[in-house]
């Protein structure tokens, strides 16, 4: 067996393993194990996955919903069109994870370290991001209304088409970012650094700018222009 399927089999064991709290209202019944069909990539949601090692699972399509991921080890996971709505991955890595059209409405990705990680065509809508480490990512077309990412570092991260409307990027770094044609109307920017983005035709009519330093390094507290 290869280093490789022996990292694969681990990654299912754990998930085998996973145990799930049980819903409010089930009485004496506090948890229960999570069963997986691996072929069909399904898992219950709301499994116990704190800590795991699930480098390179192959879990297109799992219902991870509500999953408790926090620490968790995702390197190069396969989790495209996966549901992780309301997941809490503080401080998880997902290193070049493909998370292409998965959902994560409402989850908390703090400080989660996700660089190079693709999340295009992700729904991240009130996600909680602070902090979290997106350097070279892809997100074009995600839907991140209403997401946290203060004090996230999204330097070189491409975001065209990206919808953040209403996002809190307080303090985030977009150094060199791609916003091409992204949304960003109503989103704060206060202290978010954008030297040498790329703003060609993105919308932000009533963002918040305050001590935003703009693509040409300008320092403003009105606005940037392209």
């Amino acid at each position: 067996m290869t280093r490789s399927s022996r990292g694969h089999v681990a990654a299912a064991f754990a998930l085998l393993a996973a145990v799930v709290a049980a819903p409010a209202g089930a009485g004496s019944r506090t948890a229960t194990v999570c069963h997986v069909v691996i072929a069909n990539h399904r898992v219950c949601p709301f499994a116990n996955l704190i800590g795991a090692n699930l480098a390179g699972i192959q879990a297109d399509r799992a219902n991870l919903t509500g999953a408790r991921l926090n620490r968790a080890k995702l390197t190069h996971a396969h989790l495209e069109h996966a549901k992780l709505d309301r997941a809490n991955l503080t401080g998880a890595v997902l290193i070049r994870a493909r998370l292409k059209a998965a959902t994560l409405t409402g989850a908390n990705l703090t400080a989660a370290v996700m660089t190079g990680v693709h999340l295009d065509d992700a729904n991240l809508r009130s996600a909680r991001m602070s902090s979290a480490r997106l350097g070279g990512a892809s997100i074009t077309g995600a839907k991140l209304n209403g997401a946290v990412l203060a004090q996230a570092n999204l330097a070189g991260a491409d975001l065209g088409d990206a919808d953040m409307t209403g996002a809190d990027m307080t303090g985030a770094n977009l150094t060199h970012a791609n916003l091409s044609s992204a949304h960003l109307e109503r989103a704060n920017l206060t202290g978010a650094n954008l030297t040498g983005a790329v703003l060609t035709q993105t919308h932000l009519h009533g963002a918040i700018f305050h001590g935003t330093i703009c693509p040409d390094g300008t320092t403003t507290d009105t606005f940037c222009s392209a």
